[in-house]
Formats: C-alpha cells, sequence, structure tokens
C-alpha cells in the first residue's frame, strides 16, 4: 500500500478487530485492503477501562475514528471513544450502502458476462466521476440516463446499469415534522379549519405534505423531500400559507417543530 492509499485523519472506518492486549487492540481497516491500525486502551472509552473486552472482542466488527497516521512507519492509531453514536449509525449505513452497490454491479458483471479485473475498472471509473457507487446511484434515481453521459464505459453495460438502478435503488428522502394547534371561532369554525388544514396537503415538485389529526387543537404536520433544503422551503412555504389563512378568519394557530430525519 502507498502513502497515498492511506486513510485521513478524523476519517470514520469500518475495522475487524484481530486480537486483544493488555495495552489495547489490533484491528484490521476493511476498506483499506485489511491495513492493520492500533487501538490503545486509552482510546477505548472516556472512563477508566479494567477489561477491554467490555467494550471490543476478538472477530467484532466496529466503527472507529483514525486519530493518528504516520506515513514514514505506515502506521495508524484510531479511536472507538472518540465516534459518537450519530457517527457509528452514519458510517453503518454507508458502508451498507456501499455492499449494495458493489454487489449490484457484481451482479451485472455475471449478467454480461465480464471479467473480474474488467468489471474492477468500471467501478474505479464510476467511483471517480461521483465519488462512491452508491452516489452515482442516486444521481441515476435523480437524472437517468443523463447521470451517466460522458462517462467512457460500454453503452450497453450503461444502460442496463441505469434499468437495474432504477429497479433497485429508492430516491433519497427525508422528512421534516411539527405540531401545529389550531382553533377557530363560531359555528362554522370546524369547516374554516377543515378547508385550511386540507388545502395545505399535498404533492409538488418539492415533496410532499401529510397532517395527521391527534386531538382538537392538535395535528401533526409532515414535510417529506428528496433532502432537507428542498423540505426546508417546503416546511416553510406550507407554514406561512396555513398561518396566513387561518389568521384571517380569526383562528389562533401555533407551530411546534419536531426533529428533523433522514429516512433513506
Amino acid at each position: 500500500m502507498s502513502v497515498e492509499e492511506l486513510p485521513e485523519e478524523g476519517e470514520l472506518v469500518l475495522a475487524s478487530v484481530d486480537s486483544i492486549t493488555p495495552h489495547g487492540a489490533y484491528v484490521s481497516l476493511d476498506e483499506y485492503g485489511g491495513m492493520p491500525a492500533f487501538l490503545h486502551i486509552s482510546e477505548v472509552s472516556t472512563g477508566w477501562v479494567r477489561n477491554i473486552e467490555r467494550f471490543v472482542r476478538k472477530g467484532q466488527k466496529v466503527v472507529l475514528k483514525v486519530i493518528r497516521v504516520d506515513k514514514r512507519r505506515m502506521e495508524v492509531d484510531v479511536s472507538l471513544k472518540q465516534v459518537t453514536n450519530e457517527e457509528r449509525r452514519r458510517k453503518l449505513a454507508e458502508v451498507k450502502k456501499q455492499r449494495k452497490a458493489e454487489k449490484i454491479f457484481q451482479l451485472l458483471g455475471e449478467e454480461l458476462g465480464i471479467e473480474e479485473d474488467e468489471l474492477l475498472r468500471y467501478m474505479g471509473l464510476f467511483e471517480a466521476k461521483f465519488g462512491t457507487l452508491y452516489r452515482g446511484f442516486e444521481k441515476i434515481v435523480d437524472r437517468g440516463e443523463k447521470a451517466v453521459e460522458g462517462l467512457d464505459l460500454p453503452e450497453p453495460f450503461l444502460k442496463r446499469l441505469v434499468e437495474v438502478v432504477k429497479e433497485k435503488i429508492k430516491p433519497p428522502e427525508v422528512e421534516i415534522a411539527g405540531i401545529v394547534e389550531a382553533s377557530c371561532p363560531g359555528s362554522y369554525g370546524i369547516e374554516v379549519l377543515k378547508d385550511a388544514l386540507l388545502s395545505s396537503i399535498g404533492r409538488s415538485s418539492r415533496g410532499s405534505v401529510n397532517l395527521i389529526y391527534m386531538g382538537a387543537p392538535r395535528y401533526r404536520l409532515t414535510v417529506r423531500s428528496k433532502n432537507f433544503k428542498l423540505a426546508e422551503r417546503l416546511l416553510s412555504s406550507t407554514i406561512e400559507r396555513l398561518e396566513g389563512s387561518l389568521r384571517k378568519k380569526g383562528c389562533s394557530f401555533k407551530f411546534t417543530r419536531e426533529e428533523s430525519r433522514k429516512i433513506r
């Protein structure tokens, strides 16, 4: 392995625990050809570690953070305690996506009779253009054949790849939600409120808006879109329109934001 192929400090890596010692654990980095790295006992947990095997075991897969890279000695030190729960979740999701993408390439290679070395070359060109295989797949889902225009790969392979990706990969989707509290005075208040709420839901080019009745005067409003930027815009315009409509009719309105989340 060359210096250029070493991981970078601060990078999250998936590793296999090879052996445990009183001073730490030796691991191999899955995404770097099994390159060895060392997890010192001081980097296992924020507290005192009496028994390292309470935290890592031989044969276990763990998400670690690279904290030191000695390019001269080709040595890598990693940390477990510096990895947050969110970073661990995100890394595992990335690994799962990458493996799914690699599997699709392998199946296509078998279907089209492409030799392993040639298929690896295809994957390398694909990653060079998009960064990762799965990111390229997301571009295909979004833009179709236009996403792979100019890519120096055989046309029959690209055509079949686009077909398979569209069949097997769902477009990315995020969700933003919150609680709407609204009520309208008068004998026709319920109808006024109902009309305003119903007019705010539906689908558009930016995503979808939905409302779930939670018991008067509370409703759960959910916005879904392909990224957080679009979802935020859709939420903002929906709340502005809904609040404006209700305030004009003398209705009360309050919106309490909940946490955003990535669905896939």
